[in-house]
């Protein structure tokens, strides 16, 4: 169902009409998408870097530098530690979700 939410969303098309695509196509774009970026994944991370690239280009001499994964919104949209309020389950059924 996971697999099927992505694609969804990825070609933003409902997720009836995906479901409705045939197995060996949904395969074929799944290992393609496993090699290689979606567009959408590829904007996201070029803006990740202009801003890392932004972000070292205005702070002080010897701070120390950003990493292009600090710019990434959604790559870890829930972080470890939020006040001890989710247990370790939590965490990987959220992580699940997205």
């Amino acid at each position: 169902m996971r697999r099927l939410c992505r694609l969804s969303v990825l070609y933003r098309v409902r997720l009836s009409e995906v479901a409705s695509w045939p197995a060996w196509e949904i395969d074929l774009i799944e290992h393609y998408l496993a090699r290689e970026p979606a567009p959408i994944e590829r904007v996201e991370v070029a803006l990740a870097h202009l801003a890392a690239m932004y972000h070292s280009a205005h702070q002080k001499q010897g701070a120390p530098q950003k990493k292009i994964a600090d710019f990434m919104l959604y790559a870890k949209a829930w972080p470890a530690a939020i006040d001890g309020r989710y247990n370790e389950i939590d965490m990987q059924v959220l992580q699940e979700l997205l």
